[in-house]
């Protein structure tokens, strides 16, 4: 069963989405690519695979932005390994 958000952590996702999201969309006409890094989303309050859902929906909407290459954890971690 997954924990309730405190209104604390809830302004605090979606001040984190809204900072990430926000200057993507000013970027529009982009000429130079941008490699973003994110790291794994740390699941305080919340089912983990709500998180990790969360994460590859974020990873998603950012590779879709022109001029931006995203690089997970789990890319760093596939990298690695090989």
């Amino acid at each position: 069963m997954m924990k309730e958000m405190t209104p604390f952590q809830a302004t605090a996702l979606v001040l984190s989405v809204a900072v990430v999201f926000a200057p993507l969309s000013a970027t529009a006409q982009r000429t130079e690519t941008t490699r973003i890094l994110l790291q794994d989303f740390n699941p305080l309050g919340v089912d983990p695979k709500v998180a990790v859902a969360f994460q590859k929906r974020v990873v998603s909407e950012l590779a879709e932005r022109p001029g931006f290459v995203v690089v997970s954890q789990s890319d760093v971690r596939e990298l690695l390994t090989k």
